[in-house]
């Protein structure tokens, strides 16, 4: 059993979370970026989760998130499902998307810190000898929007990952 976590609004948080097995589940696709961003989207809206950065490596995930309202888990809780449910009908799969361990998050006190993990994760790619540059980086990742200095509006995922009476939360 692992220890309980201290959920506290305000904080900004790294978290890691890693496939099955280790296996290639959110390797770079068009669909799988476009269901991985949809249900990022629409978690961190649910949750009113303000999103700095992120990176959807083939095996695991890094996102950096500023938790308002301490809901922290709620908002992990559902991401995850809702990622791992979309996924695995669009692989044709029916087994566990994450690996078992629970995701890794860090609390991130200065704001050093969380610059430095927001550079860490952009260039995990590159770290890994995957890409030379962060932009040659197929996959899920905030970098464009860092580069930028834009946001990014995300369509909707539902063709052939949910059902179609499925229905986001009106604001």
């Amino acid at each position: 059993m692992t220890l309980p976590r201290q959920v506290v609004a305000g904080r900004t948080y790294l978290t890691s979370r890693r496939c099955t097995q280790r296996q290639h589940l959110l390797r770079p696709d068009a669909r799988v970026e476009q269901i991985s961003l949809y249900c990022l989207a629409e978690a961190c809206e649910r949750y009113e989760i303000t999103l700095h950065g992120f990176i959807a490596m083939s095996n695991h995930q890094h996102l950096l998130v500023r938790d308002n309202l301490g809901n922290y888990p709620e908002f992990f809780a559902h991401f995850h499902k809702i990622t791992a449910k979309a996924l695995n009908a669009y692989w044709g799969r029916w087994e566990n998307l994450w690996a078992t361990e629970q995701p890794n998050a860090v609390y991130l006190v200065e704001a050093q810190d969380r610059f430095d993990k927001l550079i860490y994760l952009l260039c995990n790619p590159v770290a890994d000898h995957l890409v030379e540059r962060v932009a040659e980086w197929p996959g899920a990742s905030s970098f464009g929007q860092h580069l930028r200095g834009t946001t990014r509006t995300i369509k909707s995922a539902h063709a052939g990952s949910f059902a179609k009476t499925a229905r986001c939360r009106e604001r």
